[in-house]
C-alpha cells in the first residue's frame, strides 16, 4: 500500500519560493502566448501564476522524493543494490522507475507509474 507523499516544512517551501524568486525568470518566445493565455485564464496576474507555478513544482518535487525514498526502502537489496541516493532526483526518477519496472515485480511496476508526470503538459516548467 502507498503511503500518502511526504509534505515539505513551511520553512522549506519558503526557502524554495525565495530562491526562486531570486533567480532570473527567461521566457521564450514559443512559451509566451502559451503562458499568456494561462495568466488570462487563471486571473491572478503573472506573478501570482508564476508563484502558484513554483508552489505546484515544490509539491511535485517533493512527492517524486518521498516515491524515491519508498521504493530505495523497500526495494533496496532487489533493484537498487548497486545505485546510491546521493545523486540528484532529477536523475534519480527515471532511473528507480526502470529499475522497478525491471526487477521490482507486481508492486515495482505499481510504484514506478505513480512517479510519471500526471498530465502531458506538465514534463515542461512551469
Amino acid at each position: 500500500m502507498l503511503r500518502p507523499p511526504a509534505r515539505i516544512s513551511r520553512q522549506a517551501a519558503s526557502q524554495r519560493r525565495r530562491r526562486a524568486k531570486q533567480r532570473p525568470v527567461t521566457f521564450f518566445a514559443s512559451d509566451r502566448a502559451r503562458i499568456d493565455h494561462a495568466v488570462d485564464e487563471s486571473g491572478l496576474g503573472l506573478q501570482g501564476w508564476l508563484a502558484r507555478a513554483v508552489d505546484e513544482r515544490i509539491e511535485r518535487q517533493a512527492e517524486l522524493a518521498a516515491l524515491v525514498s519508498e521504493a530505495f526502502r523497500r526495494f533496496r537489496a532487489k533493484c537498487f543494490c548497486s545505485v546510491s541516493e546521493d545523486r540528484p532526483l532529477s536523475l534519480l526518477v527515471p532511473l528507480v522507475a526502470r529499475r522497478l519496472k525491471k526487477y521490482g515485480g507486481h508492486d515495482g511496476l505499481k510504484l514506478a507509474a505513480s512517479s510519471k508526470p500526471r498530465a502531458p503538459g506538465e514534463t515542461r516548467w512551469p
